[in-house]
């Protein structure tokens, strides 16, 4: 498991760590979200990443205890405050609970994905220069791309890539990160994630 090294808004309550895990309490009312609609705009939720390269992959499995509407359990890729992906699990507002992508850049372009019956999902997020892959999988092992998508990002920019938990509307939630690996390289197929 690759061992995670920079916060971005650390929580309140501390994250436990095991040698396979890491669980993270998001506090209430966090989110990173940048409404296409409206002026609101937030980027309070809490991020335990690494740097990134110009190419990588990095996956994890992702078990939320979900409690109020989005809930998430997310990777998340932050190039800056303007600029970030959000590749989440999520407790939608559509009633059940899904794989949600939001790409921002100045805005947030939000999508509802696949709707997931399950406690828990693994979620991929690669990058080769500025194409990106957002994957997932049941088991860990059969991809199944959510969104392959262009993202230009600058060249002097500072990247990070690691997991975010977030309870916008919510008192909490507390999300289980395990299996957690990052490659310095991106999949062959970014289509396919493999």
């Amino acid at each position: 498991m690759v061992k995670l090294t920079t916060w971005i808004n650390e929580p309140v309550v501390p994250a436990v760590e095991s040698e396979n895990a890491i669980t993270i309490t998001a506090d209430k009312k966090s989110d990173f979200f940048r409404d296409p609609g409206s002026d609101f705009r937030v980027g309070n939720a809490h991020i335990y990443a690494i740097e990134a390269g110009s190419e990588f992959s990095f996956e994890c499995r992702v078990k939320p205890t979900f409690t109020s509407e989005y809930d998430a359990g997310s990777i998340m890729f932050y190039a800056s405050e303007e600029q970030w992906i959000k590749f989440a699990f999520e407790n939608t507002d559509l009633g059940h609970t899904a794989v949600v992508a939001v790409v921002t850049s100045g805005v947030s372009d939000d999508s509802n994905g696949e709707v997931i019956i399950a406690e828990s999902v693994y979620l991929k997020l690669s990058r080769k220069q500025n194409l990106f892959s957002l994957c997932y999988s049941l088991d860990g092992v059969l991809w199944r791309m959510v969104r392959l998508f262009r993202f230009d990002i600058s060249a002097d920019a500072n990247c990070f890539v690691g997991v975010e938990a977030q309870s916008p509307v919510g008192e909490g939630c507390r999300v289980e990160f395990s299996d957690i690996n990052y490659s310095s390289n991106a999949p062959k197929d970014m289509r396919k994630g493999v």
